[in-house]
Formats: C-alpha cells, sequence, structure tokens
C-alpha cells in the first residue's frame, strides 16, 4: 500500500518578493501540467484560472519592474553626495599645498565650482540638473587640466556614470503608474494564493482517496520546489536583516551634524 504524502506548508509564499513567487507559480504550472489535472484530482477550471492569473502576474510585474529600479535611486544618490564631498573636499585642501601647480589648479577650480559646493543637499531633481552643470564645467577645455592635475579623473568618470544613471531612473519613475501596478499585483496574488490552496486541497484528496505512484511523485516534487523557495526566502530575510542591523550601528556612529571634509565652519557673520 503506498505511503500517503503531505504537502510541506506553503504560508511563506504570502511574503514572498515577486521572483520567489513567480519561481513557485511557473513550477507549479510546469508540474501540474506534465502530470495532468485529471490524474490530480485537480477541477480543470481552477487550473486554467491560475494561469491565466499567472500570466496577468507576470505582465504586470514588468511593467511595474521600474519599481524595483526606483528603489537604487537613493543608493545612487548617496554615492553622487559622497563623491560630490570627497572631490569638493579634495580641491579645497589642495589649496593649501606647497606644490605650486596642484596649488594653481585647485584655486582654479574652487573659484570655478564654487556654486555647486552645496549641491548635495538639493532635491533629487534639483541636484540632477547641478550635477549635469558640474561635469559640463569639469570635462571643459578650462578645467579638465585642473582635474587631471589634482588625480581627480576617475571621480569624474564615476559622478558621470553615476549622474547618468540617476537620470534615466529619476526619467523612468512615474508614481501613478506605479502604485496603480502595485495594488493589481497585490490582488492577483491574492487571487492565485486561493486558487492554488484550492487546489493543493483537491490533490490531497485524490492522493488519499485514489493514491498512486504519480500523485506521490508529484507531491514531492512540489515540495522540494517549495523547500527550495523556502529556504531563497530565509536567506535573503537573513541577508536584509543583518545589512538594517549594521546601517542602523553605522547611524548611530556618525556625528550628528553632517559635514563637507575640509569645509570652513559657517558663521552667523557670513
Amino acid at each position: 500500500m503506498l505511503e500517503i504524502s503531505k504537502f510541506r506548508d506553503y504560508g511563506f509564499m504570502k511574503k514572498c518578493n515577486k521572483a520567489e513567487y513567480a519561481n513557485v507559480a511557473n513550477r507549479f504550472i510546469g508540474r501540474t501540467t506534465a502530470c495532468g489535472t485529471e490524474t490530480l484530482g485537480v477541477p480543470e477550471e481552477y487550473f486554467t484560472m491560475y494561469q491565466a492569473k499567472n500570466k496577468i502576474l507576470n505582465n504586470l510585474v514588468a511593467q511595474s519592474r521600474i519599481v524595483d529600479e526606483t528603489g537604487k535611486i537613493g543608493e545612487i544618490e548617496i554615492k553622487i553626495n559622497n563623491l560630490l564631498k570627497y572631490m569638493f573636499g579634495l580641491v579645497r585642501n589642495a589649496r593649501t599645498t606647497p606644490i605650486e601647480a596642484k596649488k594653481q589648479a585647485a584655486i582654479s577650480l574652487y573659484n570655478a565650482t564654487s556654486v555647486y559646493l552645496k549641491t548635495y543637499r538639493l532635491p533629487q531633481q534639483q541636484k540632477m540638473a547641478m550635477v549635469g552643470g558640474l561635469i559640463t564645467d569639469l570635462t571643459s577645455d578650462r578645467l579638465s587640466a585642473h582635474i587631471s592635475t589634482l588625480g581627480m579623473d576617475t571621480e569624474l568618470e564615476q559622478l558621470t556614470l553615476l549622474h547618468a544613471q540617476f537620470g534615466v531612473l529619476l526619467e523612468n519613475r512615474t508614481n501613478s503608474q506605479i502604485q496603480h501596478a502595485e495594488e493589481k499585483v497585490i490582488l492577483v496574488r491574492q487571487d492565485m494564493d486561493q486558487l492554488f490552496e484550492m487546489m493543493i486541497a483537491a490533490i490531497w484528496v485524490q492522493s488519499f482517496m485514489k493514491p498512486s505512484e504519480d500523485i506521490a511523485s508529484y507531491i514531492k516534487a512540489i515540495n522540494k520546489i517549495l523547500s527550495e523557495v523556502e529556504t531563497s526566502y530565509n536567506q535573503r530575510m537573513a541577508q536584509k536583516n543583518s545589512k538594517e542591523d549594521e546601517e542602523t550601528t553605522d547611524k548611530e556612529e556618525l556625528p550628528s551634524d553632517e559635514e563637507v571634509p575640509g569645509e570652513e565652519q559657517e558663521t552667523d557673520n557670513e
């Protein structure tokens, strides 16, 4: 007599991200198609609806992929801010170097770019425009030689790259479309969750009423998929929690007032 197999718990799926959820859904569809709904005791209309919902979900995920890209805006902005502060700090400090060529290059750069000193404090759209202006000035014939003299070519190249990435992400971000797509994703996933539960229940009943090697093998395969994805989910959450702990520690160690390296303290007399 065949031993009745049971499905492992799949409650974690409600907390999965898009990639993890799609992994389970697509492989579930593949396995179910291969085994056959009749063999598994799954009502054909359930499976057809599930497949249709999955297609809708895939389309919505493609539309809302920009949400994931938008999450990178903050990371790139921080890199730009840090790079700006570092570059201006180098220029400011180089004004006092005993090496005459570097000193004159630093003075020229400082005088020509002082209008950009507080760029890192600006809102994103204004920052985008100001950084673009700074790059144009620094790559001009008038200032590019000074950049090379101070050995800042690599920093300027990195700033140019980050600025381009920053611009693309800002341009592509359309909040209303993103919000609409994300809301639809939630609703479609809720429908898929319900259909998934009903199909799993039907398969389990079939395995009890009409046990077979095919059903037993199918349940083992689905359990393996669920196990793999749950492991991936747990690893991702552990990494996320670890990163959050590190960021909390770093914030506690930061000084309360953010300053540009080498920047003179502003006074009320200015």
